[in-house]
């Protein structure tokens, strides 16, 4: 059979075959991650996008990175809409933070975010000018902790990301 293999596979290297008749790498499937941004033609890793927005907003003097309990990308696919929602230890402090941001501040934020999350040879063709024309609206959101607009599953894990369609 032949096998397709997607962004976010995880495949383990098993011992190379050496064999008289054969002489090949040897790989087996890991498992598929759900952890990628769906923006347009693009795929993100969400964990690198995660990383970059919470280096810059500490950065910013928003401390997310210590008051953060749980985490989560929004992705409206159909409303061209990514949000951040983040339960806060102190959700009202934090939200207070995030008002001095203006909305162009955060949508700069994103974009960096999302294009240092690429492979290099991606950012040739994802640039900022990409991720603006993909009319895509980002949102930072702050919420009580255990929030109900946070998706969790059955067993009360919280996927990094939820696609809506």
């Amino acid at each position: 059979p032949n096998v397709r293999y997607k962004l976010g596979d995880r495949a383990i290297q098993l011992k190379r075959k050496n064999t008289a008749t054969l002489k090949t790498h040897q790989f087996l499937f890991g498992g598929r991650s759900g952890d990628i941004i769906h923006i347009s033609d693009s795929h993100f890793s969400a964990i690198k996008v995660k990383d970059a927005l919470f280096k810059a907003l500490d950065e910013s003097g928003i401390d997310i990175s210590n008051e953060a309990l749980e985490i989560q990308f929004m992705n409206d696919r159909a409303n061209r809409k990514l949000t951040l929602l983040v339960s806060a230890l102190d959700s009202e402090a934090m939200r207070e933070q995030i008002k001095n941001q203006d909305y162009e501040t955060i949508v700069n934020l994103f974009t960096a975010a999302l294009i240092t999350a690429l492979p290099m040879f991606n950012t040739w063709e994802a640039n900022k000018a990409y991720i603006e024309k993909s009319k895509y609206e980002f949102t930072l959101k702050i919420v009580e902790k255990e929030s109900e607009e946070i998706f969790r599953t059955p067993l009360g894990k919280t996927p990094l990301i939820k696609d809506q369609f």
